[in-house]
């Protein structure tokens, strides 16, 4: 049917949405009146491009809920501890802890252009920290850093807007710079890997979504 094109999954609840008339007019609540009009307001419309530009840069990111992430195949984030790897499975949310990832938000270290974070996961009762150093990721035992100091970290990855078309993230390391978390095949799995990030050139496989667990109560 003519313009029924879109997919249902494009809207995945997680990212604000802007609607707009044909005169590019942005539609703006007014509760108070119990009201919604379309506003053409050049100060307007610079606040919303702050606002969509940074919307993940909230509060939502505590390190008390665990949560699956997913590329853009819809495939889950699984760690493999025993060997020190983290895989994209399609089945990966039937896998349970191993597929749960929290993201610990470290505010004082300095972040540059992103919402500093360190990705861990709980497997069988011990903690692990995703690493990225030398060009690889991997799984390291060990508990979450107080604070963080330094301006590099092998823990910290820049969360940052995939692009300006696309409701997805990116991660950016912050040891090894312009370099990002990608999923690369190898041996027939989908491994968590380091890719180089070019401006000019959009890679999907760098491509991800956060998502609370359904079974999961989103965080306060």
């Amino acid at each position: 049917m003519q313009g029924m094109n879109f997919k249902v999954n494009d809207f995945r609840g997680k990212t604000p949405y802007y609607i707009l008339n044909s005169h590019d007019d942005f539609l703006t609540a007014h509760p108070e009146e119990s009201t919604a009009i379309f506003k053409s307001d050049e100060d307007l419309k610079e606040i919303i491009e702050v606002t969509y530009a940074m919307n993940f840069n909230v509060n939502k990111f505590r390190g008390k809920t665990p949560y699956h992430i997913q590329n853009s195949h819809d495939d889950f984030l699984t760690a493999h501890p025993e060997e020190s790897i983290a895989t994209f499975e399609s089945d990966g949310d039937t896998k349970g802890e191993r597929a749960m990832f929290y993201v610990n938000r470290y505010s004082e270290y300095d972040s540059g252009n992103g919402l500093p974070v360190v990705f861990s996961c709980r497997v069988d009762n011990k903690n692990y920290l995703l690493s990225a150093a030398s060009n690889s990721v991997s799984l390291k035992e060990g508990g979450l850093p107080s604070e963080i100091p330094t301006k590099t970290s092998e823990f910290i990855f820049y969360i940052i807007e995939f692009s300006t078309a696309r409701n997805a993230l990116r991660f950016e390391s912050s040891a090894v710079q312009k370099f990002c978390l990608a999923w690369s095949v190898q041996d027939t799995k989908k491994m968590l890997v380091l890719n180089p990030y070019h401006e000019d050139a959009i890679n999907e496989r760098m491509s991800f979504f956060i998502e609370v667990p359904s079974n999961i109560p989103p965080p306060k």
